[in-house]
């Protein structure tokens, strides 16, 4: 009975493996829009560019890079974040994008209370796209960057 249950199992993962078909790939263009939380449990919006710059990594796998820009304000500061970010997207799940990545930018700190701050902000964080039309999905984002929990649109070229 295990044996069939393995079997079986294994067949199903194989199926949809195999299934499954990249949806963001070389020379690809999103431009993501979105809000979150910040660290500091504030919100915060966000802007980012992802490229498509490799495909075919481990059959079905893609490589993005490029910038972000991110703007928090709370009651104590306002702060501007610009980096750079690289994802790697690979189809988890049948019709969506999945992807992790990491990012590396500089957070500006303003304030009338406190000191002014400049500090980098490195990060790692996973993500999934679902595509509403062939132009547009929604994402979502979870990680310990600018924001650990983040919502928004994709604008797909």
């Amino acid at each position: 009975m295990k044996k069939i249950v393995f079997v079986s199992l294994l067949a199903l993962i194989t199926t949809i493996a195999v299934s499954q078909d990249p949806i963001f790939r070389k020379n690809d263009l999103n431009i993501n829009v979105g809000a979150g939380l910040a660290t500091q449990i504030h919100p915060q919006a966000l802007a980012s560019f992802d490229y498509g710059i490799a495909e075919e990594i481990a059959d079905f796998g893609s490589v993005g890079v490029g910038p972000y820009l991110g703007l928090g304000i709370s009651s104590k500061y306002t702060h501007l974040s610009i980096g750079a970010r690289g994802t790697f997207h690979y189809p988890l799940i049948d019709k969506l994008d999945t992807y992790a990545g990491i990012s590396m930018g500089m957070r500006y700190e303003f304030s009338s209370f406190y000191e002014n701050n400049t500090h980098p902000v490195p990060g790692i964080f996973i993500g999934v796209n679902y595509p509403v039309n062939r132009n547009l999905t929604l994402f979502g984002e979870f990680g310990t960057w600018e924001n650990f929990l983040m919502f928004g649109v994709t604008f797909n070229r």
